[in-house]
């Protein structure tokens, strides 16, 4: 099952997420024969967003919490600022695989 089911299903029933988490694969088949597995690579959740309590950050930390408990080779990156930042930094401050990088110009440009 992929890391995205295992998040949804950590999810509490009241979340506003619960319902709107969908995989989306491929639109056509994967040519590879079989993966080649990367050593000492974490699979890493990037949230991009303003940090206020309706875009869910709350629920994907908590999420993230129960996935890395079973998962320790995954991180999640939180990018962006906002009001309740200080909030979710502390509701995540035990776990040493969450890192906020706080609001950056254009995250994806080429460096």
């Amino acid at each position: 099952k992929s890391e995205l089911h295992e998040i949804n299903k950590s999810l509490p029933e009241s979340s506003a997420l619960k319902n709107k988490i969908r995989v989306v694969y491929n639109g056509s088949p994967d040519h590879k024969t079989s993966p080649t597995p990367v050593k000492n690579h974490h699979f890493t959740f990037l949230i991009a967003s303003r940090l206020v309590q309706d875009k869910g950050v709350s629920e994907a930390i908590a999420a993230f919490n129960n996935l890395n408990e079973k998962h320790p080779d995954t991180r999640l990156v939180i990018l962006g600022d906002g009001p309740d930042q200080d909030n979710f930094k502390k509701q995540a401050q035990a776990n040493k695989n969450i890192v906020f990088l706080g609001h950056q110009e254009s995250p994806l440009s080429p460096r």
